[in-house]
């Protein structure tokens, strides 16, 4: 099971980004310190690349061992897609 966003593969969906890049704000979740970051557009698309690799691999890792990959998007009522997801005849 894979939980995702949107804007997780297409980066430019995220309401926070725009042509010129994106304000991103990391928060240490020990010193609660924030680091403010600017995304180029390179990076978005560097982050792009890599994201479909990993989601390529996890997709292939899965068909090695025979297992089913659930991506279920967190924008979306989760239960409601699990139920769509049985309906089709698949087992948890």
């Amino acid at each position: 099971m894979q939980l995702t966003q949107p804007w997780d593969a297409q980066p430019q969906l995220h309401p926070d980004l725009n042509n010129s890049g994106a304000e991103v704000r990391f928060q240490d979740c020990e010193t609660l310190g924030v680091t403010e970051v600017v995304l180029s557009p390179q990076a978005v698309k560097a982050y792009q690349a890599v994201y479909q690799a990993f989601n390529t691999e996890l997709t292939d890792y899965a068909q090695s061992r025979q297992a089913g990959l659930l991506q279920l998007n967190c924008q979306l009522d989760i239960v409601d897609q699990l139920g769509d997801w049985l309906s089709q005849g698949v087992s948890l």
